[in-house]
Order: C-alpha cells, then structure tokens, then sequence
C-alpha cells in the first residue's frame, strides 16, 4: 500500500479510519508515541474528511447492501462522496468497484 499511496495526489482519509488505525496500535501493543506519529502522518499526507450527515446517510444505505460494517460503509461513502478509490488491504472491499485492494 506504501507504494501505492506514495505515488498518489491528492489523498483523502476518512476520519472514521484514524478510529480504526487507533485501535489496530492498540491492539497491537504500540504505544502513545507510535501512534500519534502515525497520525500525523496521515494528517500530513492527505486530508480528513469528516463523517458530516450526507456521507453518514449514505453510509447507512451501503450498510449490508455493499459492505457488512458500519466502519467499513463510512469510509465508502466517504469515497464516494468525493469521488475517491479506497486504497486497502482489508478483504472486505476486494469485489467493491470503487476500492484498491492492495492486498494479498
């Protein structure tokens, strides 16, 4: 994903994905410093859009009908919403036309 993303502009990250990097450290053990780093460089490389009421609408629309989280439906519409790709390793967007699956 490195790759991809390093190569790209402009980036946009859904803000409901720096909930999910969060708890990804969190449960990988890693420490405050870590993670605010890592924020940051997000925040540094793309800008965050926010879960505002139209993308949250749409969200619940794609809820089960795309995608089986709720995580997972807001950061679609939030692509949607700017006619954006989701750039991911998460196999839940491997059949989604509008995502990037980079992973295995």
């Amino acid at each position: 994903m490195k790759q991809w993303v390093e190569n790209k502009s402009p980036l946009v990250t859904s803000a409901i994905t720096l909930t999910e990097v969060v708890r990804f450290f969190i449960a990988g053990g890693q420490d405050e410093a870590t993670i605010r780093i890592c924020l940051d460089d997000i925040r540094a490389k793309s800008s965050v859009i926010p879960l505002d009421e139209e993308i949250a609408v749409a969200a619940g629309r794609l809820k089960k009908r795309e995608v089986a989280g709720i995580a997972d439906a807001i950061i679609l519409a939030t692509a949607r919403s700017g006619d954006h790709k989701v750039v991911t390793g998460d196999p839940h967007f491997r059949k989604i036309r509008d995502a990037v699956y980079v992973g295995p």
